[in-house]
């Protein structure tokens, strides 16, 4: 097994490229997957916001009347969004007004999560927002979205970048020592490309 040490300088130009060009192939498919988890997480709690802000305008009539049959049906048209596990709607007094679906909702009392503050705990993430009408609090709806969705959404990039990767470092190594196994004249080569119009000269041959 040969040391660096005894490669040639051409040799070693070489394997300094190829280890360049995948160092930074690595750093850049890094940053790509970084960007991309942080604008998909982004967008989910872009999303939860917007989810909460509706219910919340939904069932303002709710709990003005004291309906929980009312605000259990806004809750129910969360059916439609699978990255929803539950929510729940509270009164002024922060007692559990209306939850969905029911047996996921433990707590009686309004969870302590910052208002409009994402909280990420345990592959899932959870948003409290007040209700308002008129500037007066009403109550309060919590939601709580599992992030199944951005698990997926990182193994899929990995997958996809380590492909590019390894495939752009083995190009990279392909074509680098491609480069400097050709980069050379042999002395056969040499008579060849003289033939009779050498004769009578001295052909110098690497020793």
């Amino acid at each position: 097994m040969y040391r660096f040490s005894q490669f040639s300088i051409r040799k070693k130009l070489t394997l300094l490229m190829v280890f360049t060009s995948f160092v930074s192939l690595m750093l850049a498919a890094i940053s790509v997957l970084a960007f991309e988890m942080y604008t998909f997480r982004d967008g989910l709690v872009s999303q939860l916001k917007t989810i909460s802000e509706v219910i919340g305008a939904n069932s303002t009539g709710a709990l003005s009347f004291k309906d929980e049959d009312d605000a259990g049906e806004v809750l129910n048209s969360l059916l439609a969004v699978h990255q929803v596990d539950a929510a729940a709607i509270y009164d002024q007094e922060g007692t559990l007004f209306a939850s969905y679906p029911s047996d996921l909702i433990q707590s009686q009392g309004v969870p302590d999560v910052p208002f409009g503050t994402p909280r990420f705990t345990d592959g899932f993430v959870e948003m409290l927002t007040p209700i308002k009408m008129d500037e007066e609090i009403l109550g309060f709806v919590f939601v709580k979205a599992n992030l199944a969705d951005l698990r997926l959404r990182l193994i899929q990039y990995i997958l996809i970048l380590s492909g590019v990767v390894l495939v752009a470092g083995s190009a990279a190594m392909v074509v680098g020592f491609g480069v400097q196994g050709g980069g050379g004249t042999s002395n056969n080569e040499v008579g060849r490309i003289c033939g009779d119009g050498c004769e009578g000269e001295e052909v110098f041959r690497a020793g």
